[in-house]
């Protein structure tokens, strides 16, 4: 019988079991070589590592601030008491309890790393899609402040990360936590909670009542943003949060909580150190601190270079301080009458002067960089560029109608009318812009598409939250001086954009040049783009809403006026000067009628800007090669015949200037600037404004309606159609009604909003 040799199957099992062991090494190898390097990165920086021991601090030296012209206008330095510590035993029970709840409630728990937390605020921030939520213990905070750098690098966070190992092993929790409190920077120069609590309320910290402490445990994570003195709102928040940890971790019941929220606060009165410029000062305070930190800055000697002019700042403090409105309203009895001036060179980005307030004594609070408010028809030009940006032109033609937005949702109205509710027909873009019509603003808004016009407003320079919504064509959003300032500095500078800067360099006390933040332009419209829209505001200040703001030499800017006076602006720029004003009061309550943008702030800004360019040599726009410049038919917004005498001298990128050639005569009633005289002859009038807030002419005298407040009401009932609503003002020259024109500086009207 015959047989048939079988060969075996290979052993499926041989294989997995192969492929197992291969597994099995490769990850041990793996392990070694991540143990390996784990290994490395440790020695290496644990032979960087301070020696750990109670601080011994080298010799202190003050920090000092030099002008743009390396003049001294400023010194920082610690506070007296620094050196004073104090022990457990002498700081109260709540305040230390507030410190755990707000920074490290699992502090008895770690030993230095709290993985727990970290695993928490990783999730957290995933979730929230930034980052939200730290997970520094206090023994970290400890090591980075007494014994780090506030650099922010992986080397410095490794550093800090074994750094806070060694100081667990070293001392105890009660010592760890000692230490913390008498070496945490609290804001105005005080370290420790001896000091802070000394400067803050005039006490021990043994002696401080539970609202206290939570404000001054509420202080370390952000002390500028957080002072009780320059931020009370902000202060107030951050002691609710901490209260609210405190009972959430059983320091303190509901109850207890919930009072000390009412309990108000008695700050110390203390005579403050001012400075020269000293709005301008504590910015620089701020943004060194920032970078550097506390220590560094108050004890290392370091001289720091910024781009204030004392000249300029001088004539900004001069003229905003001698304002109308002020010398009508003294501080004294109306302190929440305030506002600010910001003014920098568009072609650098140099802060040249800042004034944050009426009174540094009186209130700290910067107005120039954290008042946020609503920037009313300051905003226009950021359409209009878009616009610009897009291909549109400075005679492109829409019409000027009453208009009214159905919520789709809710079905309310909203109609945003003109100033008086006037309307001109067929406009063109430049003198829309001129007359600050706010039914083209919003048309413009509808046609260029809003998120574009967001886009570019930020890409221009303003960071704040903007609304994607049509009141946005009024400004119905909240945005700061400084911001505004930034952005038109964009179109001074032929499109480019310079990032505000306040400090040139910083030179350690060595001489080493240890921060220059050089230039940092970067073009963000085009050329011929920022020269169009120039040219258009230079109309506002030639002929529109913006006369009392003439200088004499080639400007251009805008007014801004919100709904129902609450605020009043006015932003323009020479090629090398952009400066904004606002005037407004804290609480947000109405200035008054007919304190508008061109009546209140057009002459401040005059009147510091011929301060500031006195000496300077007059200078032109620069005109990109890619422009051309022709006669329009301000009605038509074509090309102007022989005998059009309705006339204006236009910008245009080359290739979008109009080909046709208007074919009449005679001016547009609803365009120009003129009355018609007892005769029946029209005569063209260049207005100004009495101080009274009349147009006025040499002459005749002109009486003005009353002014409306406006009718921003989205939730206005509608009623009927806009023809019927269509209201046509007029003023009177001896005796006979005329049309007439927006006056010089009445405009707009826009939602209010609430400072954050």
């Amino acid at each position: 019988m015959l047989t048939t040799e079988v060969k075996p199957k290979p052993k499926k099992r041989s294989l997995v079991f192969s492929f197992i062991k291969f597994c099995f090494f490769m990850f041990l190898m793996l392990t070694v070589i991540v143990a390996g390097a784990v290994i490395g990165v440790v020695k290496t920086f644990s032979d960087q590592l301070p020696e750990v021991g109670y601080h011994t601090y080298k010799p202190k030296l003050n920090t000092k601030v030099y002008d743009s012209n390396n003049a001294q206008i400023a010194e920082f330095h610690e506070v007296e008491n620094r050196t004073e510590k104090v022990k457990m035993t002498e700081i109260s029970l709540k305040l230390q309890q507030a410190f755990l709840a707000i920074e490290d409630s699992r502090f008895y728990e770690h030993y230095g790393i709290d993985f727990v937390r970290i695993i928490g605020a990783a999730v957290s921030n995933w979730r929230s899609g930034g980052i939200r939520q730290g997970a520094s213990t206090i023994t970290q905070q400890l090591a980075r402040n007494a014994f780090l750098t506030q650099e922010q690098t992986f080397a410095r966070k490794i550093k800090e990360i074994l750094l806070a190992f060694k100081i667990e092993q070293k001392f105890s929790k009660q010592e760890i936590f000692e230490l913390y409190l008498n070496e945490i920077y609290f804001g105005h120069g005080a370290w420790g909670v001896a000091s802070a609590s000394e400067i803050y309320f005039g006490k021990k910290p043994a002696d401080l009542s539970l609202a206290e402490a939570a404000i001054l445990a509420g202080l370390p994570k952000n002390p500028s943003r957080n002072d009780p003195f320059i931020n009370p709102k902000k202060a107030k928040e951050r002691q609710v949060l901490v209260l609210n940890k405190m009972a959430e971790h059983g320091f303190i019941t509901k109850e207890q909580a919930s009072a000390a929220k009412d309990m108000p606060l008695h700050l110390k009165t203390t005579k403050k150190e001012i400075t020269r410029a000293p709005y301008f000062v504590e910015y620089v305070r701020t943004e060194l601190i920032n970078k550097f930190g506390p220590k560094k800055v108050y004890t290392s000697g370091l001289k720091v270079y910024t781009t204030i002019d004392l000249d300029i700042q001088k004539a900004a403090e001069e003229a905003f301080l001698n304002a109308k409105i002020y010398k009508d309203n003294p501080l004294d009895t109306h302190p929440t009458l305030q506002g600010a001036l910001i003014s920098l060179d568009p072609q650098s980005g140099y802060i040249k002067a800042m004034v944050g307030g009426r009174s540094y004594e009186q209130s700290e609070f910067n107005r120039a960089t954290q008042a946020k408010r609503q920037p009313g028809s300051t905003f226009k030009p950021f359409i209009y560029t878009a616009a610009i940006q897009m291909g549109m032109s400075a005679n492109s033609v829409m019409t000027d109608e009453p208009i009214e937005k159905v919520n789709p949702y809710t079905g309310k109205v909203w109609r945003p009318a003109n100033y008086e509710s006037r309307y001109f027909g067929d406009v063109t873009l430049k003198t829309a812009l001129e007359k600050s019509l706010n039914s083209i603003a919003v048309k413009l808004l509808e046609k260029v598409g809003i998120q574009r016009v967001i886009d570019i407003t930020h890409k221009m320079g303003i960071k704040s939250h903007l609304g994607n919504n049509l009141s946005l064509a009024l400004g119905a959003c909240d945005v700061t001086p400084l911001e505004m300032a930034s952005s038109y500095g964009v179109i001074a500078n032929g499109g480019i954009r310079v990032p505000p800067t306040a400090i040139i360099k910083v030179v350690d006390n060595e001489g080493n040049v240890i921060y220059d933040p050089g230039y940092r332009g970067e073009k963000v419209l085009e050329p011929e783009t920022a020269f169009v829209m120039t040219e258009m505001m230079r109309g506002v200040i030639e002929q529109g809403t913006g006369t009392s703001a003439k200088i004499g030499r080639p400007a251009a800017g805008k007014t801004g006026t919100t709904n129902n006076y609450i605020d009043a602006w006015f932003v323009g720029f020479t090629p090398n000067l952009v400066s904004a004003i606002y005037v407004g009061n804290d609480d947000r309550k109405p200035l008054g009628s007919g304190k508008s943008g061109g009546r209140t702030v057009g002459p401040v800004w005059r009147e510091f800007m011929l301060a500031a360019v006195k000496d300077k040599p007059v200078v032109d726009f620069k005109e990109p090669a890619n422009i051309t410049k022709k006669q329009i038919c301000r009605e038509t917004g074509l090309i102007a015949c022989e005998t059009c005498t309705n006339k204006t001298l236009q910008s245009f990128k080359r290739g979008l200037e109009p080909e046709s050639m208007c074919s009449h005569g005679a001016p547009d009633e609803g365009i120009d600037d003129y009355f018609v005289n007892q005769d029946g002859e029209k005569i063209i009038i260049d207005y100004t404004e009495s101080e009274e807030g009349e147009v006025s002419e040499a002459g005749d005298e002109i009486t003005v309606e009353t002014e409306d407040a406006g009718a921003f009401d989205p939730n206005a009932v509608a009623a009927a159609s806009p023809a019927e609503k269509k209201q046509v003002a007029s003023v009177k020259v001896g005796g006979k009604p005329a049309p007439s024109s927006e006056e010089s500086d009445d405009e707009e009207i826009t939602a209010d909003g609430e400072e954050e």
